[in-house]
């Protein structure tokens, strides 16, 4: 590509293509032009020299007067002329500046080379005026043409090498000219694919009119300002979307015009670096906002560089409030002179590398404190060198108020368990006594029972004794009307027997502490059976998984007896079954006792546990009343429970629990 040419030369005709100048004597123009290293002249239309430079004289040897009135044609070399002529007409038709190299003569005769450039200046009616141009020895043109064309490929091999990637855009169609080879990689284009091709291509939008509207949107930035820095969204060949940085501006480029420079840098990853770092910001600053304590940053001098949402809302501060201020002198700390000295030190001491943890009173707004659980941290550096100081408080004004009231509550405590235990003191003597005569009563009443039980069947047995004495006397005499009022006599007093019995066995109940025992229930209830001797016709089945366990075999024995014995006795048949299960219940046995017998009508499920209560007339059965009740004391003496489940003709079932160990004995280990 051409580039610039030498920077006075284009200073000199561009001083000249901006003003029309009619040059005078030591004008500031003049003063201008004589400065120039290089021949300046100018000359009428038709070529006659009015104004020569210094550098004219000086170069050539002649005087500038000796020359002034000439024509430019009269100092070139015959042989040159003609081309110098037809330059001079081109440039006359094209109103462009021509170049050309020509020899002029010297004051010696000899003729010298020089790079000769001329434009024609020209007036409104598009005529010529007059003619600017400048002479450069050749040897001269020629070394700065060389220096000029190693500066132009160093430029090159710098663009190509560059790590930004380089295009230049034509603004005149908005089409890429050049790209460098980092330019093209970055948009993964092969050498030279690039050029000519529009540069909406290149940014990345919903669609092309969006893509041509982006880049004119950028180009008229530039235009309007010169040049531009921006980030952009560009797409690559392969559809790939990524971020650049893009520094523009716009020049003047000898070949293409008016063209943008545009430098370019993938910066995806540090935008996507950045977007998690402030990400990781959000959510650092979340965490450290919301937290229930109080927490900051410090420099190691003391300094407050930092301080999360829950401190500054317990003062009733903004963070530019107390940001930059030492320490001990924000707010948190106004309340006590002791607590900012006693701060100061603490900030000292973790600044050398101690971690500091006490309890503080701080002040908050509106007049409140809160007791705080108060440390500082040290933080250090790779290096080991300590760079923050962590400040962190957490409010523990509630748990003091607690342990003051633990405190009291304690205080309080053991005052009443003092006294309680003085009255338990007393109470336990008052129950020791008690039980005493708990104890002396109940010999009383067994001595009484026992007595009573004596002197009432004494008499009973004299009365059994004399009924039988007189049958027998009066045996075949007397008539069956008072036979049978003998046997009912005999009745009444057996019942009367047993009736005392079962009262003396019920009020024993509980009071008599009976032998514990490993009890085997099949052996136990083969043993009660056997003792009923229940009718040859009457059947009794014993479940196979009956247990062995701890108990007062004597109570355990009563209990089956009873239920057994009343089993058979009220049974409307004599082939009744009766069946023996038993279920485990976690802390208990459930045995259950089921017949099928004529069963029980349900309002008198509670009424048959009642002592002396029967469902059918004493003398039409001989009952006392008493074996349930007897049972159901027995079973929750010694921690059960009874029911019965039945209906009219449909049997019964008497379910009771029995701890599997007995409560006044530990369970086996």
């Amino acid at each position: 590509m051409n580039e610039v040419s030498n920077s006075a030369e284009i200073l000199s005709v561009a001083a000249f293509d901006s003003h029309p100048l009619e040059l005078h004597p030591y004008t500031q123009y003049e003063q201008l032009m004589d400065a120039l290293p290089q021949m300046m002249w100018v000359a009428n239309a038709d070529g006659a020299i009015n104004y020569l430079n210094q550098a004219w004289s000086e170069t050539l040897g002649v005087a500038i007067a000796d020359s002034l009135g000439l024509r430019l044609f009269d100092r070139i070399h015959p042989d040159d002329r003609a081309i110098a002529f037809r330059q001079w007409q081109q440039s006359i038709n094209t109103e462009q500046t021509f170049e050309l190299e020509l020899r002029f003569r010297q004051v010696d005769g000899a003729h010298r080379r020089f790079v000769v450039k001329g434009r024609p200046i020209v007036d409104a009616a598009n005529a010529v005026e007059k003619w600017v141009g400048i002479c450069t020895p050749a040897s001269q043109a020629r070394r700065v043409e060389t220096e000029l064309e190693q500066e132009r490929e160093l430029q090159t091999v710098i663009t190509r090498n560059m790590a930004e990637g380089i295009c230049l855009v034509r603004l005149s169609d908005n089409v890429i000219v050049y790209a460098n080879p980092k330019f093209e990689q970055l948009f993964g284009y092969e050498p030279g694919e690039l050029n000519g091709q529009p540069v909406a291509i290149l940014n990345y939008a919903p669609d092309l009119p969006a893509a041509e509207a982006v880049t004119r949107e950028i180009l008229q930035q530039v235009e309007q300002n010169g040049e531009a820095t921006y980030t952009v969204h560009n797409i690559r060949k392969d559809g790939t979307l990524f971020w650049c940085e893009a520094t523009t501006s716009i020049f003047e480029h000898p070949e293409y015009g008016s063209v943008v420079v545009a430098v370019q840098q993938d910066i995806t990853d540090r935008l996507q670096a950045e977007r998690e770092l402030r990400d990781k910001e959000r959510r650092f600053r979340a965490i450290f906002d919301q937290t229930f304590q109080f927490v900051g940053l410090l420099e190691p001098n003391g300094k407050l560089i930092e301080a999360n949402q829950t401190a500054l809302d317990f003062i009733g501060a903004s963070a530019d409030q107390v940001i930059g201020q030492m320490f001990w002198d924000c707010p948190w700390w106004q309340g006590s002179h002791n607590a900012q000295i006693q701060l100061r030190d603490a900030i000292a001491r973790a600044a050398a590398g101690e971690f500091i943890r006490y309890e503080v009173e701080l002040s908050g707004a509106d007049g409140i404190t809160a007791t705080c659980d108060f440390s500082l941290k040290p933080m250090r550096d790779d290096t080991g060198e300590i760079v923050l100081l962590i400040p962190e408080g957490r409010d523990i004004t509630q748990r003091k108020q607690a342990e003051a009231k633990i405190y009291q509550l304690n205080a309080e405590l053991e005052d009443r368990v003092a006294r309680r235990t003085a009255q338990l003191a007393q109470l336990n003597l008052t129950l020791a006594h008690t039980a005493a005569l708990l104890e002396e009563r109940n010999r009383e009443l067994d001595q009484f029972a026992h007595i009573a039980s004596h002197d009432l069947k004494a008499p009973l047995r004299a009365i059994s004794n004399l009924a039988e004495w007189i049958e027998a006397d009066l045996q075949g005499q007397l008539p069956a009307e008072n036979q049978l009022q003998m046997g009912l006599l005999r009745s009444r007093v057996l019942r009367m027997d047993a009736l005392i019995s079962g009262l003396l066995d019920y009020s024993r109940v509980g009071r008599t502490q009976a032998a514990i025992a490993s009890v085997s229930i099949r052996a136990l209830l083969e043993e009660v059976i056997d003792s009923l001797d229940p009718p040859a016709s009457f059947a009794i089945a014993l479940a196979p998984d009956l247990p062995t366990l701890p108990a007062r075999q004597l109570m355990l024995r009563q209990v089956f007896a009873n239920l057994i014995s009343n089993a058979i006795k009220h049974h409307d048949r004599s082939d009744g079954c009766i069946t023996i299960t038993a279920c485990d219940r976690a802390a208990f046995y459930e045995f259950a006792v089921t017949d099928d017998g004529p069963g029980i009508a349900a309002e008198y499920h509670d009424r048959i546990f009642v002592i002396f209560q029967t469902l059918t007339a004493r003398d039409s059965k001989e009952n006392t009343g008493v074996g349930l009740s007897i049972v159901k004391k027995i079973v929750e003496t010694e921690g059960g429970q009874i029911r019965v489940e039945s209906e009219v003709g449909q049997g019964t079932t008497f379910r009771f629990t029995w701890l599997k160990q007995p409560k006044d004995v530990a369970p086996e280990p």
